[in-house]
Formats: structure tokens, C-alpha cells, sequence
């Protein structure tokens, strides 16, 4: 979401890296979320200000953490949908169209 394109995403988002090896507590601040544990990485987390879960990477296939085909980025939309307050409706359309643009083929 760092590209200039997702730009939408970075207006209500701001993405924190958590390094469970390098960082000194990321092992804790993961512990925080159990659905975590054996779900790949990269694996994340909406949280509101107060630091609320609002929804996770987890689609109905699993782990969507980098959503790839058509099917994981419909339902990272999904999930951002029920984290967002205030994105528009350009904005998720500006945001899928990115992450379908960028998607690597397999």
C-alpha cells in the first residue's frame, strides 16, 4: 500500500510493520492476536484508534495478507470495507484496481 496508486488506502490507514524477529516486543504485540499464529506472513489487522479489531486478513479461503487473484482481492475489499469510515466508493474502486494491476501471475 506503499504505492503512489493506493494513495485512497493511506487517506483513513496508516500500515505498521511488525517484525517478530527483529523488532524487541513484536513477539508480544502478535501474541495479541492468536488468529495469527500459523496463518503465514504477511498476515494483518484493522484496528480503530483505540485499538479495536475491525477486521483481519483472514478471507474465506485463509490468509489473504497479499491478495493475489481476483477472489482474495474481493475479499480484502470486504475486510476494508468493515474498517473503513470514511472511504468512498472511487476509493475502493481506485484500490482494487491497483492491487489488480500489481498482482503477480501464477
Amino acid at each position: 500500500m506503499a504505492r503512489e496508486d493506493a494513495a485512497p488506502f493511506r487517506k483513513e490507514f496508516i500500515p505498521v510493520k511488525i517484525d517478530i524477529d527483529r523488532m524487541i516486543g513484536g513477539k508480544d504485540v502478535i501474541g495479541a492476536y492468536p488468529k495469527s499464529e500459523k496463518q503465514g506472513i504477511p498476515w494483518f489487522v484493522f484496528l480503530d484508534a483505540e485499538g479495536k479489531e475491525l477486521a483481519d486478513s483472514m478471507g474465506p479461503q485463509g490468509n489473504i495478507g497479499c491478495p493475489n487473484s481476483e477472489e482474495e482481492i474481493d475479499a480484502f475489499l470486504v475486510n476494508l470495507k468493515k474498517a473503513s469510515a470514511s472511504l468512498t466508493a472511487d476509493d475502493f474502486i481506485a484500490i482494487k484496481t491497483s492491487l489488480m494491476d500489481h498482482r503477480t501471475k501464477k
